[in-house]
């Protein structure tokens, strides 16, 4: 009798160990060129954004944002210079907070340039989230597909699209 009980408490801290761990990954993930292949080759396919490191002072602001550490987050967040990716890293803060109507108002400011797919694709995850069903999100994921010539940018869109018709 004693054993089992040390067995199921046991039992209990591994999973809520291991439930604790999956908690603290960010659904929503940053990568770089560099990183993108390990990534998307994750047992657990995330919801990928990629980011120039170039326009990236700090590669630790990725790590921060990728393990939810907001604090160090905020504290670095400043000194990304180019705005549009500056929009988007904290667009995606918010996506990984729950925090869906505010990070579509953000990225609903975002300037155009070379980052309008992505910023279709992240509009369309936070309409997605909120349930809009008036909008038609696989067109919305098959626009950013189509408004790209980057093959990355078109890989993280098709997996949307993927995830949205079949849920992997």
């Amino acid at each position: 009798m004693n054993y089992r009980c040390v067995l199921n408490a046991m039992l209990f801290l591994v999973v809520t160990g291991l439930c604790m761990a999956c908690g603290s990954s960010a659904t929503y993930q940053v990568v770089t060129d560099k990183t993108y292949p390990k990534a998307v080759n994750q047992p657990i396919q995330q919801k990928l954004f990629l980011i120039d490191a170039q326009k990236v002072p700090d590669a630790k602001l990725i790590d921060y944002i990728n393990k939810r550490k907001w604090e160090q987050f905020d504290a670095k967040i400043g000194y990304v210079e180019d705005g549009p990716t500056r929009i988007l890293l904290r667009s995606i803060r918010l996506l990984n907070e729950k925090k869906y109507l505010a990070s579509y108002q953000m990225i609903a400011k975002f300037p155009g340039d070379g980052l309008d797919c992505q910023a279709l694709i992240l509009k369309t995850d936070c309409l997605h989230a909120l349930k809009a069903d008036s909008v038609d999100v696989r067109a919305r994921y098959q626009q950013a597909f189509d408004c790209t010539s980057n093959e990355t940018v078109k890989a993280i869109a098709k997996t949307r699209f993927r995830l949205v018709n079949y849920g992997r």
